[in-house]
């Protein structure tokens, strides 16, 4: 039985070493470099790039996927950039085209940014899309400001083209990426001078209208910034006459008295029987209406 048990024992273990070799042995062309990607959370964990390899994640396909990218790549790059100090117009007309050939390889030793890395390579060549419309801005800006130049920019073309390649190298070396060439396909087209005066106009009516209405609005602002303070004084003083009054509730009769017009004369009793006069009292000589058992008068209006 014991020996039956060793059999069965070896027997899963050549099996299990067997798949894990055939599934684990990757083997790579020149130029290719291989990629495991974890396919839990998509994210790349390795990167592999030797003629033979064992890699253990490919016994878990499960788990993980492993495929393979080329370590170079040649590729046109359009790219369009607004031309200064056009951009806030937001507008093809007022734009710089060109199309970029662009030959770069990978370093797999040096190669660290694994974020931008995926079957197809469209997150490398967005990378260097964007960074490339940035550098073409700077390289051109010359050539508008402070007077319109574009007629040398295809004159200088070469010049332009290497100072942008030695940017891409400076910038991109860190991460692994050798920029081998960059070319131009083509002339660099670029806005004539009459579009260019136009978007100039319409900037400057644009900057005019946006002045004025940052006058408006500061304009409205201040009102409603005095708006609030009157008001704020209103409830602060109605605030404390309800106070006035919830304290002194009696005070309502002569704000009462107060509002009527001049010649009529009102007497408010002293008890509480709300009635406003004691028909028993007489009048006096002088207007008033007094008590005849008490010598004292009362004068409400006083």
């Amino acid at each position: 039985m014991k020996s039956f048990l060793v059999k069965i024992f070896v027997l899963f273990f050549v099996i299990a070493a067997l798949y894990a070799g055939y599934f684990s042995y990757r083997s790579l062309e020149k130029e290719r470099i291989g990629i495991v990607e974890d396919v839990r959370n998509n994210r790349i964990i390795r990167i592999f790039y030797n003629e033979k390899n064992f890699v253990w994640q490919g016994a878990f396909p499960w788990w993980f996927s492993i495929y393979e990218i080329p370590s170079k790549k040649s590729m046109d790059i359009d790219v369009e950039a607004a031309v200064p100090p056009l951009e806030v117009l937001n507008s093809p007309l007022y734009s710089l085209k060109i199309t970029f050939n662009i030959k770069y390889s990978i370093d797999p030793e040096k190669f660290n940014d694994f974020s931008i890395i995926n079957r197809d390579l469209k997150d490398i060549d967005k990378s260097l899309r964007d960074y490339l419309s940035k550098l073409i801005v700077k390289e051109i800006y010359q050539y508008f400001i402070p007077d319109y130049k574009a007629e040398q920019i295809n004159s200088n073309k070469e010049e332009i083209l290497n100072s942008i390649r030695d940017s891409l190298k400076e910038r991109f070396q860190n991460n692994g990426f050798e920029i081998i060439s960059v070319k131009a396909a083509g002339s660099i087209i670029y806005p004539d001078r009459e579009i260019y005066n136009e978007g100039l106009t319409h900037l400057t009516e644009m900057r005019k209208i946006d002045k004025d209405n940052e006058k408006k609005l500061k304009l409205l602002q201040n009102r409603l910034k005095l708006e609030k303070v009157k008001n704020e004084y209103k409830y602060n003083k109605y605030k404390e006459m309800s106070k006035i009054i919830k304290e002194n509730p009696d005070i309502l009769k002569y704000i009462y008295i107060d509002k009527m017009a001049d010649n009529v004369k009102v007497i408010i009793p002293s008890d509480k029987s709300g009635f406003p006069l004691d028909l028993n009292k007489k009048e006096n000589g002088s207007g008033q209406v007094g008590s005849s058992e008490e010598g004292g008068e009362i004068n409400n209006l006083r």
